[in-house]
């Protein structure tokens, strides 16, 4: 196994686009590599949401386990949300050049509730100009047009572009790390100093059936859109699957 493949290309075969919906991009497991699946996904989900510097000071600890649990949500909702939030996270991150700068489950204030904001938000400098990824993710063991609508409005918000206070957030935690380069960048989306940069959106989708018909629901959009990925990722055994993520990510 190839230790600098990212597990998204060891996990999922993505399926070639309808030529009738050539945006939508279905993404499939690939036979016999659940195992590792479950093993990557509980390493990325930990390191969502505590971090690996944190874990390396924890697992000197002999309360390690009770501080990694109590960190970890429990609803099966919020599990199925922020599971969603972070497979479309690394899927950006692997399979577009977009850089996504925070994992920012980190900073939940309660296990339990879902962050406000948009899920996830990437970006990259391209001939001096900026551009940036705005992401929408939802899981659902059977997804619907309807939720794939409600992403999307989610997605159209602000006129397409990012909400100022998730700029805003990612940039107080890149001063936070002394990423002052970075931080600069997202304080300049915030004020217009960045000048008209393009935006792109990610519609991303995990779900127990195939999203197929409802990612090819006609979706509106605005002129400040360059481009939009709509993803759909199948998990059969969706709900049994997200239960074994964070089971073995606890252990």
């Amino acid at each position: 196994m190839d230790k600098n493949e990212h597990f998204i290309d060891r996990w999922l075969q993505s399926v070639a686009p309808d030529t009738h919906a050539p945006d939508v991009r279905i993404c499939l497991e690939l036979p016999k590599v659940r195992e590792q699946t479950l093993a990557d996904l509980a390493e990325v989900v930990k390191e969502h949401f505590i971090g690996a510097k944190t874990l390396k000071i924890w697992e000197r600890l002999p309360n390690c386990a009770n501080l990694v649990e109590n960190k970890l949500p429990t609803s099966k909702r919020i599990q199925s949300g922020d599971l969603g939030e972070i497979i479309a996270t690394e899927y950006a991150t692997a399979k577009t050049t977009f850089k996504v700068p925070i994992k920012r489950l980190r900073w939940k204030d309660d296990r339990n509730t879902s962050m406000r904001g948009d899920d996830a938000i990437g970006y990259k400098v391209e001939d001096a100009r900026v551009r940036v990824l705005k992401v929408e993710s939802k899981s659902r063991a059977n997804l619907t047009p309807s939720t794939v609508t409600e992403a999307n409005e989610e997605l159209l918000r602000n006129d397409g572009r990012p909400n100022p206070s998730t700029l805003a957030f990612i940039a107080s935690r890149l001063r936070e790390d002394d990423r002052d380069d970075e931080a600069m960048l997202f304080e300049r989306l915030q004020t217009g100093e960045a000048g008209t940069y393009l935006v792109e959106h990610m519609l991303f989708t995990l779900s127990g059936n195939n999203p197929k018909t409802a990612l090819g629901t006609k979706l509106t959009t605005t002129k400040r859109v360059s481009r939009r990925h709509l993803v759909g990722v199948v998990v059969v055994d969706h709900q049994d699957f997200i239960q074994a993520v964070f089971s073995k990510a606890n252990a």
